[in-house]
């Protein structure tokens, strides 16, 4: 519930024309979604412009409207709307006193995410979570106008693509807690390096009270080599840090988890595409608050969805496929191929390419190619840097047409047990299998 008194106390608008009410359920940038008595808070975006939907806004029932500019309807004119939906977000944050989890990586955000998720559902724990993929400044607003004084935990995945973003989003998130997932190539054409990607994700520690609640990757050197031992660590080789995988066991469909977490030992059973780092980072928080139960955590585990084309199962016939194409990096490819690997049978892995590399496109593709080659797995190259994966093996099939490549796998696909299909998501790899079941 929003008060109108406290509104103005923090936007100090220019002009006000008050409306009758002064109580509001809840705030919306997007007019579609507008409900009565919602405020509206119109801003010009990339693409469009909110205040060409104001009226929209009113008609679907809004009773106030947060703008630029002077209108014939109650609102609040503000020089800049994106500020006053910042200010807001950051308010409603304070005055709901949520504590709020950061999750920050290259790869692993959502699947983190959703295990704590799972586990709040299943402890009764009260939160709200960054929905879909709204990770950059405008989604981590959405997500904190969602906040309650009902809410204990607010997970939010904060996600970057230009330098300074993250500090622009931790400046009005102001988290309590920070968990990073590993750290990697995503973007490194906008970077340049590791170093200035860790540089990057690393500025929202600035933002922390305590510089304690930092939970990171043992594993990943660049963290390893940055963060000092007052804070949280997690690992799945180093029984130094704080939580460590202590021994596991692995088969087609699921993995057998013995877990040291702040000194007490527990097992879970987990699925065989939930990456056992992030598990270990969810435990690793859960830990150090105190709220960790064993079985809590594998009925979480159980329970745990995540997002399709996420490690997303389909079956053809005989042939499983695995439809790891939200996205794509050189870390997750690799995992992508590590599970594959452990399945039984012919496998097949049809790549396709990573995006906003730069400078590195080249020798991350072919160190791509490099990799799978290692292993007994067959593998189909597609896009324009596909070429670059086949420098490492003259087997690996390059097609720049994904109708080529249709017609080539509609011939072969019936001889294999296991099929990967990743790639980034401009490439809409997906497609391969939806149009390949519907000719069969």
């Amino acid at each position: 519930m929003w008060n109108l008194n406290e509104i103005i106390e923090q936007l100090k608008p220019i002009e006000i024309l008050k409306p009758k009410k002064v109580n509001f359920k809840n705030i919306s940038i997007d007019s579609r979604a507008i409900e009565k008595d919602d405020i509206f808070l119109a801003f010009k975006g990339e693409f469009k412009d909110g205040h060409d939907f104001i009226n929209e806004a009113f008609n679907k029932g809004c009773s106030l409207c947060i703008c630029e500019k002077s209108i014939n309807k109650p609102y609040l004119k503000v020089l800049d709307s994106k500020k006053a939906l910042k200010d807001l977000a950051s308010f409603n944050k304070i005055k709901s006193k949520t504590k709020v989890i950061a999750i920050v990586g290259s790869v692993g955000k959502t699947s983190t995410k959703e295990l704590l998720k799972s586990y709040f559902n299943v402890s009764k724990i009260n939160f709200f979570y960054t929905q879909k993929n709204e990770n950059n400044w405008i989604g981590v607003c959405k997500t904190l106008l969602r906040a309650s004084s009902s809410s204990t935990f607010g997970i939010v995945e904060t996600g970057t693509n230009h330098k300074g973003e993250i500090a622009e989003i931790a400046s009005f998130l102001k988290p309590d807690f920070v968990i990073f997932t590993e750290i990697g190539t995503s973007h490194i054409g906008n970077f340049g390096s590791i170093e200035a990607i860790f540089e990057e994700k690393s500025s929202i520690v600035n933002f922390l009270e305590d510089k304690k609640n930092v939970i990171y990757n043992l594993d990943n050197p660049i963290q390893k080599n940055n963060f000092d031992k007052n804070k949280i660590s997690y690992s799945k080789i180093d029984p130094n840090a704080c939580v460590y995988l202590i021994d596991y066991q692995k088969d087609e469909y699921s993995n057998k988890l013995y877990l040291n977490v702040f000194g007490i030992k527990f097992k879970v059973k987990a699925p065989f595409w939930l990456n056992i780092s992030n598990i270990l980072a969810a435990a690793a928080f859960l830990g150090s608050q105190k709220l960790l139960d064993e079985n809590y955590f594998q009925e979480a585990l159980n329970n745990i969805i995540l997002p399709d084309y996420r490690m997303q199962l389909e079956k053809l016939g005989h042939t499983n496929f695995i439809l790891d194409c939200y996205n794509a990096s050189f870390e997750s490819i690799k995992f992508a191929i590590d599970e594959l690997n452990t399945k039984k049978g012919k496998k097949l892995a049809i790549l396709g390419d990573v995006l906003e590399l730069g400078i590195h496109t080249e020798s991350l593709h072919k160190k791509i190619g490099e990799y799978i080659s290692a292993f007994d797995i067959d593998c189909l190259a597609y896009g324009h840097n596909a070429k670059y994966i086949a420098l490492a093996n003259k087997n690996i099939q390059v097609f720049e047409n994904k109708e080529e490549l249709l017609k080539t796998l509609r011939s072969i696909y019936e001889k294999y047990d296991w099929i990967l299909i990743k790639g980034s998501r401009k490439l809409k790899m997906e497609e391969i299998f939806y149009n390949l079941r519907g000719l069969t």
